[in-house]
């Protein structure tokens, strides 16, 4: 007699023998610890990019770089997204927000309107009925690019920082 109750062997005694006395469960928890505090950093990062790319996307068509398109344009307006950018509608109904300057560079929103607007996806130029006029990515679509991987790059601070607040309380 050892002086000790009779206990009966843990269900975990022969795996706690083999791993060195941590049973399978808390050493399945510091596991997925490490893989935890990893997976805030790469869905944030994957929204990041995918928000970065729509940014890039919405620049490629106020500048009409990614848009094809072969119609006579009807009217001109203001578009809601701010003064920086204009609408085109075209026959049929289809609407294309612009930016300012591509407007102006068309000929100003007079000038255009019963005009056929020519364009092709991926394309550099643009044919105003006989006239070609070559695009370009504008100011307003590199500043509202920085804006999002400025405030993508702050939320990954933040989550830095909140991550190593809960570390340092472990």
């Amino acid at each position: 007699m050892t002086g000790q109750p009779d206990t009966p062997p843990s269900p975990n005694a022969q795996h706690e023998t083999a791993t060195g006395g941590a049973p399978h469960s808390q050493r399945g928890r510091r596991q997925s610890g490490r893989a935890g505090r990893a997976r805030p950093y790469l869905v944030r990062g994957v929204l990041s990019v995918i928000t970065i790319a729509f940014g890039v996307w919405a620049g490629l068509q106020w500048s009409l770089i990614s848009v094809n398109t072969d119609n006579r344009i009807s009217q001109t307006s203001w578009a809601e997204e701010g003064p920086a950018f204009k609408v085109l509608i075209l026959h049929g109904g289809r609407t294309l927000t612009i930016d300012d300057g591509l407007l102006t560079r068309l000929g100003g929103p007079n000038a255009v309107i019963g005009k056929r607007l020519q364009t092709k996806s991926l394309s550099t130029t643009a044919r105003i009925d006989d006239r070609t006029i070559g695009l370009r990515w504008s100011a307003t679509a590199t500043k509202a690019v920085v804006v999002l991987a400025l405030l993508c790059a702050i939320g990954a601070w933040r989550t830095r920082a909140a991550f190593s607040r809960v570390d340092e309380r472990r």
